[in-house]
């Protein structure tokens, strides 16, 4: 499983909460998260995080893996 996330800085926080309200409009249950929470998020569901690739314009691409093991 691969998702893209976002790095933050103080710079990027009202473009990102921009961006966040934007999908939020689009769908209740999207929006910018936490990169954290995240991967407690998969932890939970027995994904183990694989890598994290720099992105351009501040982004992250998070690849997970599915564990066969608890």
């Amino acid at each position: 499983m691969t998702i893209t996330a976002r790095t933050f800085g103080e710079a990027q926080l009202s473009r990102n909460a921009a961006f966040d309200e934007y999908l939020r409009s689009q769908n209740r249950e999207w929006g910018v998260r936490n990169l954290d929470d995240v991967v407690a998020a998969a932890r939970a569901e027995h994904f183990i995080l694989k890598q994290i690739y720099q992105m351009p314009a501040k982004n992250l691409s998070v690849v997970f893996e599915r564990s066969f093991y608890e």
